[in-house]
């Protein structure tokens, strides 16, 4: 009986942390849940999407570097047209922003593009994006100018993935990519400058940034028992306190609590 009491306990305990971790970890999961799009002049720069897709397939996860795009006419490609591509020393600009699904440690940007030069869907001035970040949307912070490598031939027609390492840790809640457009070397019908931008998805890569840093915790606990010491303790607020139904990790454990409880008072009952 006690061989099995240990099993059952062990299974318990077994079952009830691993449920907690995987709960944690959906919790911390920073995805980009919305995708806008900004032309810096109205007009100039102007977004259509191919295939009758739309912008929200920037951020659905398919890059298409697997479904062998052979043209820009592929639904999952959303092209971006200088409308100003004749106009020598006029270089356009436009930004993506993205918002995160909450306030996340940023430490890389993937951006996956299509290039087809005989098309004039080509690079972004020296191959650059300008990477800004925002904890509310409105105010944003340069991070850095990022370089990718790139070059224009004429018989390409692909998607490309680049993953731009920021050099450091983010904290930001949208995420602003700011391109240009720079000289073409095709004069297709006296058009110098590229008159595309391809893109089939962005993404980020970002941790959570609610996780609590347990040395931080530990001191402002302790600074707190100091205030305990100090003042005399409020019984009140304690009763409601201890009266909340647990809930995060303090309801696991006292599911698990609960658990062993019941099983040891089966298991009590069973032997008498």
């Amino acid at each position: 009986m006690k061989k099995l009491f240990s099993i059952l306990l062990a299974l318990t305990l077994l079952a009830t942390t691993c449920f907690a971790f995987f709960a944690v970890a959906d919790d911390d999961e920073v995805t980009i849940i919305a995708i806008e799009f900004d032309s810096m002049v109205e007009g100039e720069v102007q977004e259509v999407p191919q295939g009758g897709g739309d912008r929200s397939l920037l951020i659905d996860g398919d890059t298409l570097m697997d479904k062998g795009v052979g043209t820009y006419a592929t639904k999952g490609i959303v092209l971006v047209k200088n409308t100003r591509c004749t106009e020598e020393g006029v270089y356009p600009l436009y930004s993506y922003i993205l918002e995160l699904s909450e306030s996340a440690e940023v430490t890389a940007v993937m951006i996956a593009t299509y290039e087809e030069y005989s098309s004039m869907i080509g690079l972004t001035k020296g191959n650059k994006v300008a990477i800004e970040s925002s904890a509310d949307g409105e105010d944003f912070t340069l991070v850095g100018d990022y370089t990718f490598e790139g070059e224009a031939e004429a018989a390409e027609k692909a998607p490309n993935v680049y993953n731009i390492d920021l050099g450091k840790t983010v904290t930001a809640r949208y995420i602003k990519l700011t391109f240009q457009y720079d000289d073409s070397p095709f004069d297709t019908d006296g058009k110098i400058i590229w008159e595309w931008h391809g893109f089939t998805e962005f993404g980020v890569t970002a941790t959570s940034a609610s996780i609590i840093d347990i040395s931080e915790d530990e001191s402002s606990e302790e600074a707190t028992s100091e205030e305990e010491s100090e003042e005399p303790a409020d019984e009140s607020s304690q009763e409601t306190s201890s009266g909340t139904t647990p809930t995060g990790d303090s309801g696991m454990v006292a599911l698990a609590i609960i658990s062993v409880i019941a099983l040891a008072g089966a298991v009590i009952v069973k032997k008498r």
